[in-house]
């Protein structure tokens, strides 16, 4: 076949799987993208010491000196991870232009990669109790965070129901801090955009409590009333036991993705004379993500095991 041929004919699958690949990332639906915010990330490790940061003002007298917080602090770093998928078209496929099954193919890669960083998202909510850790060495959710002078307790123990989301919605809000020994304590969450984040066997238990209006005895139901949205959590390996109530109407999300290397869909022709020896091996589609997804302040978001 002439090189002009297979430079045609390049340029066409080329064009087919480039809009597929976009295709799929424009077409998917991150549901679980409300918890989190992309941060840039310029090297392989990112840190994060300004998390262990203790909010609030005090009123400063005359001529009086300046309070120094958090002088003592964590090294909080977050190491990105490398994600990969690859096609690739065979010398025979591309001859005989049996190419239907490629765009498919890159589709799909479009999606997944759309997918990662919620993937990542639901890694850290199944390690939530154990090995998801914050700025403080704690558990993500744990009874022992350090901020200022103040220990905060965002764990619970309770299956999901009416009462345990109440009383996740106060311990939520109820979060205070002290900054230091000459400031007043001060609570962390206002009454903002909420998210209850449940495993897939709990989302019909979640939306009878917050969406529901009229409770199945007739009265109304008061925690429709509320800013909740339900997020469901495909990836929880808990058996349908984890559940959170995460504050995500602030400046910063209870979620970083570190974003180090957006999906980008790169072939391995690099000019038209590349064809034919490419052939040989075979033409590659590949796509490389990078980057990693942490829990940012754990006043953020209450956690429940599900255990009792």
């Amino acid at each position: 076949m002439a090189l002009i041929d297979n430079v045609g004919k390049y340029k066409m699958l080329d064009t087919e799987i480039s809009k597929a690949f976009q295709a799929g990332i424009e077409e998917t639906q991150d549901d679980m993208q409300m918890l989190y915010v992309d941060v840039p990330s310029g090297n392989k490790q990112t840190a994060y010491n300004f998390f262990e940061h203790t909010p609030g003002f005090r009123e400063l007298g005359y001529d009086e000196p300046k309070v120094m917080r958090n002088l003592s602090r964590n090294e909080y770093v977050i190491t990105n991870k490398h994600f990969e998928d690859t096609i690739r078209i065979n010398e025979d496929d591309f001859e005989d232009d049996n190419f239907g099954m490629y765009p498919m193919q890159a589709k799909q890669i479009g999606e997944l990669a759309k997918k990662i960083k919620s993937e990542r998202t639901g890694a850290l909510l199944n390690g939530a109790f154990s090995t998801t850790t914050t700025y403080d060495g704690s558990a993500w959710c744990a009874n022992s965070h350090t901020l200022g002078v103040s220990t905060i307790n965002n764990l619970m123990t309770d299956a999901l129901d009416a009462d345990a989301f109440e009383a996740a919605y106060n311990m939520l809000l109820g979060l205070t801090v002290q900054p230091d020994i000459e400031s007043k304590a001060r609570k962390l969450n206002g009454r903002k955009k909420l998210a209850l984040v449940v495993p897939p066997e709990l989302e019909l238990t979640a939306r009878k409590i917050v969406e529901v209006k009229t409770l199945s005895t007739g009265g109304e139901n008061i925690y429709a009333k509320l800013n909740v949205e339900i997020v469901v959590n495909d990836y929880d390996d808990s058996s349908g036991k984890y559940w959170f109530l995460m504050n995500i109407g602030g400046a910063v999300k209870p979620i970083f993705w570190q974003n180090r290397k957006s999906p980008v869909l790169r072939s391995n022709v690099g000019t038209p004379n590349d064809i034919e020896r490419m052939l040989r091996s075979g033409i590659i589609y590949t796509v490389d993500v990078r980057g990693e997804a942490l829990p940012t302040h754990p006043w953020l978001i209450v956690g429940s095991n599900g255990t009792t």
